[in-house]
């Protein structure tokens, strides 16, 4: 029988279960998500970013959506609770997910390792924690690799999106994320 349940860890929990299988003594880290914007992200600013990552398509918005880099409160608000439920949906998925892995393996080598960021922690809000952009007038990622990944972008411009492989960096963990994720990975290695 089907199972109707909308939440669906199967693909994930076939994964760590194959980790687990494979790596018979292996410790199978699962991390988890953040959600990317929040009602705390800066809206003057918003607009160019989400545009970057081809989440504003022309017009499609309606009128007064975006203004310049920035968008409408309303806007920033409608994206934030998207960003949200995705993160609680992922996060609940992978968790379920080292359940059943564990559960098929009969151990508890699968962990799940939550990153536990905050509305603080998005993209353009007070403490984020998310690799952010300046726009001269394009998008520069402010990470300290970007020039070093956009000649690479270049070089490699037959088999990737040069424009998309040289803001990679953008929405994704900076240094001080990047050490939220180890605080939640560490205590669970031996």
């Amino acid at each position: 029988m089907r199972s109707t349940n909308p939440v669906r860890p199967s693909l994930p929990g076939r994964a760590a279960h194959l980790a687990l299988q494979t790596f018979p003594n292996a410790r199978v880290i699962v991390t988890g998500y953040y959600p990317m914007v929040s009602e705390e992200s800066d809206t003057s600013v918003l607009g160019g970013f989400l545009a970057a990552l081809g989440a504003l398509a022309s017009g499609a918005l309606g009128p007064g959506a975006v203004v310049g880099f920035g968008v409408s409160e309303v806007l920033r608000n409608a994206v934030a609770k998207n960003c949200a439920v995705f993160a609680a949906t992922a996060n609940l998925c992978l968790e379920l997910a080292v359940i059943e892995a564990n559960r098929q393996d009969g151990s508890a080598r699968a962990r799940f390792a939550h990153p536990r960021f905050t509305a603080r922690n998005a993209v353009f809000a007070p403490q984020s924690l998310l690799w952010e952009c300046a726009f001269d007038p394009f998008p520069e990622p402010l990470d300290p690799v970007q020039g070093e990944r956009a000649g690479d972008c270049e070089t490699h411009g037959a088999r990737t999106d040069v424009d998309r492989c040289k803001i990679a960096s953008l929405g994704h963990p900076d240094p001080a994320g990047a050490r939220r994720y180890f605080d939640a990975i560490a205590p669970l290695l031996p």
